[in-house]
């Protein structure tokens, strides 16, 4: 038999969710995937988001700017989730 600690399997596993983001009296729609996967040196977290909006013309220009938000966000994310990495 062969036997294999804990860690092992969280090496492995993959977690995936999905996302859906309703901003309260905006006409967009945030969905998306979240996946956490591993590799030899840690981890990686995958975001993909899709924005969209139903209304014409001025549904573009709004959705292009909750777009550029969600990236805001992401990457200040990133950046708090590296250094509090670098603390350990």
């Amino acid at each position: 038999t062969q036997s294999r600690g804990l860690g092992d399997v969280y090496k492995r596993q993959v977690y995936e969710a999905d996302i859906g983001i309703d901003i309260a009296n905006v006409p967009v729609t945030v969905k998306g995937t979240l996946r956490l996967e591993p590799v030899d040196a840690g981890c990686v977290n995958h975001v993909r988001l899709a924005v969209d909006s139903g209304i014409l013309f001025i549904g573009k220009t709004l959705a292009e700017f909750v777009a550029q938000d969600c990236k805001r966000i992401i990457a200040g994310e990133y950046e708090y989730i590296r250094e509090r990495l670098e603390q350990t």
